[in-house]
């Protein structure tokens, strides 16, 4: 998860580009479809890597 925020750094729209304007309360036309974006990434990721770790055996470790 955090190879994928520190992609998202290297995006116009980064993470913290996007919440600076929404705090300021000047965010341009994209910043709600950026956020929603972010959202969506990250519970996928959050997904696949609960997917990844149920299929290890703990007892095997």
């Amino acid at each position: 998860m955090l190879f994928v925020f520190g992609g998202t750094t290297l995006f116009p729209h980064n993470p913290v580009n996007t919440s600076a304007r929404l705090a300021i309360g000047s965010p341009d036309p994209l910043a709600p479809a950026v956020v929603a974006s972010y959202v969506v990434l990250d519970a996928g990721a959050y997904l696949a890597v609960r997917y990844l770790v149920g299929g290890v055996d703990p007892n095997e470790l």
